[in-house]
């Protein structure tokens, strides 16, 4: 019997690896502004709470608000039409939700990404399983805020459910709306960091997560 009815998970560097979409994206509006582009590693530690946050890090220190608005914007004018292009599934991902789905398990996604680009990279790279998606937009806040998870619980009707993410971030989220929570080590921090941020289940692949559930 499963434990769980309805499995959430986030999306960036959990379902899908988007650093390099990312970076691209934040070096254009760097570049379109002249300030010194970023590395891939430096947006690395950037990610995981929205777009906005990931301007305000990445932009110089003497940026004025001004300017940090102009550089999201330039962002998310980017972003909107390459969002696709270097993104990809991590490997065994795609393998899973379709194990998971065929098991009668529902499907949610939490994301700190924009509303627009979640809805986008959920039907580009998921279309089919049937996920049901949340990112950020103005009535929704971010995680660790635990509206997402509760929205999607509403809207799948779910009882017993298992939130799995990659971040700090998400156990937090995990932990505000009561919910199990496992962390995975292939996305954007170590096992280190989610354990000092209270994290106590970790999967190394995706296989691992169906042992579980």
């Amino acid at each position: 019997m499963q434990k769980y009815d309805t499995i959430i998970f986030d999306l960036d560097g959990t379902l899908l690896d988007t650093l390099a979409d990312l970076t691209d994206a934040v070096n254009y509006a760097m570049t379109q502004l002249c300030y010194p582009p970023r590395t891939i590693d430096e947006v690395h530690g950037f990610v995981g709470n929205g777009i906005r946050k990931l301007i305000e890090r990445s932009v110089p220190s003497d940026a004025t608000a001004a300017e940090t608005e102009q550089a999201l914007t330039l962002f998310r004018q980017y972003y909107a039409e390459n969002m696709s292009v270097k993104t990809k599934p991590y490997p065994g991902i795609i393998d899973l939700l379709r194990t998971l789905r065929n098991s009668g398990i529902k499907l949610g996604i939490a994301s700190n990404k924009a509303d627009f680009a979640v809805q986008q990279l959920n039907q580009i790279y998921f279309g089919g399983l049937g996920i049901i998606a949340v990112g950020e937009r103005p009535d929704m806040p971010r995680k660790p805020d635990p509206a997402m998870v509760a929205q999607l619980c509403q809207r799948l009707h779910s009882d017993n459910v298992l939130y799995i993410g990659d971040s700090d971030t998400d156990v937090q989220t995990a932990l505000n709306a009561d919910v199990d929570q496992i962390s995975v080590l292939w996305g954007y921090r170590t096992r280190e960091q989610l354990a000092a941020a209270g994290a106590v289940r970790f999967v190394e692949k995706p296989s691992e997560i169906l042992l579980i559930v």
